[in-house]
């Protein structure tokens, strides 16, 4: 299913391509040419998907993962997609190491009595990427990250650091819904410190 969801992800990310060259076009003829390519892209992607969401539904546990990672208000159908089919340690893994997978870990950068500013690297760009949507997504949608971005951005964090951190509260916590093999519910005390697999 990897395979699939990469080559769906190339296609809409060149259907973005030809989108942005349409509303420059000034042309009839070259808009007229674009459109045709634009629904040719709607067409692949549109296939692609159905074939994708019909493997889910035909691999058990495949299904369970998207169902648990969908009742999270934020993450979407190609969120779940991504994280199912490029990230199988989600759930696996204890907190600390499944951040440091998806590249969301702080990473120190200090240097003799120098303390420098803890920062990202590494880890799955796709994933890190898909994650950044979903957490978008569940600030503005989700109380509880709503509440715990507003109350780093209060604090006085920076915009960028509070939405990593707001991105590695999501995978953590999504990484403990599939281990429990626990839904999203508002308000629901998850336990994400536990031993060495929490």
């Amino acid at each position: 299913m990897n395979d699939l969801v990469t080559r769906k992800e190339q296609l809409i990310e060149m259907r973005t391509m030809e989108t942005n060259r349409s509303h420059r076009a000034k042309q009839k003829a070259i808009q007229k040419s674009i459109a045709k390519i634009i629904e040719t892209f709607d067409k692949q992607i549109a296939t692609i998907e159905t074939r994708i969401e019909q493997m889910i539904a035909d691999n058990p546990d495949w299904s369970e993962k998207d169902k648990i990672l969908q009742s999270v208000p934020g993450v979407g159908a190609k969120t779940s997609q991504i994280l199912i089919s490029a990230l199988p340690e989600l759930g696996t893994l204890n907190r600390q190491e499944i951040a440091a997978l998806v590249g969301v870990a702080p990473m120190c950068d200090d240097s003799g009595k120098r303390s420098g500013a803890r920062h990202i690297k590494g880890g799955r760009a796709p994933i890190r990427s898909a994650l950044y949507m979903a957490t978008f997504n569940a600030i503005r949608y989700n109380k509880t990250f709503k509440t715990f971005f507003e109350r780093l951005i209060v604090a006085g964090k920076k915009y960028k650091v509070a939405i990593v951190a707001a991105m590695r509260k999501m995978i953590s916590i999504l990484n403990v819904m599939l281990k429990t093999k626990t839904c999203w519910r508002e308000h629901e005390k998850l336990d994400m410190k536990g031993g060495k697999n929490a």
